[in-house]
């Protein structure tokens, strides 16, 4: 989910709570994607794309594998939150 909400944010779509899924995943799964985007540092307080989420949707990788493949070791977020 979290790939999914940081694609959306990427293209601009910020209200995922009115967003016309075919099939919405429950407002609980949403919130877990946001929480894990901020605590990787992909939001800000916000909820906007910070430079690295924009980094990372460019990227096109899963967001779990951000840290393991050592992207984010770079911009030191992958302390914040181990996956």
């Amino acid at each position: 989910m979290s790939s999914t909400v940081l694609t959306l944010k990427s293209l601009g779509i910020n209200d995922l709570i009115h967003f016309d899924f075919m099939d919405p995943p429950p407002l609980q799964a949403l919130e877990k994607a946001l929480e894990h985007l901020y605590a990787l540092g992909a939001l800000n307080d916000k909820g906007d794309l910070t430079r690295l989420g924009r980094r990372m949707a460019e990227v096109g990788i899963l967001v779990w594998f951000w840290c393991g493949f050592g992207f984010g070791f770079g911009y030191g977020y992958c302390a914040r939150k181990r996956l």
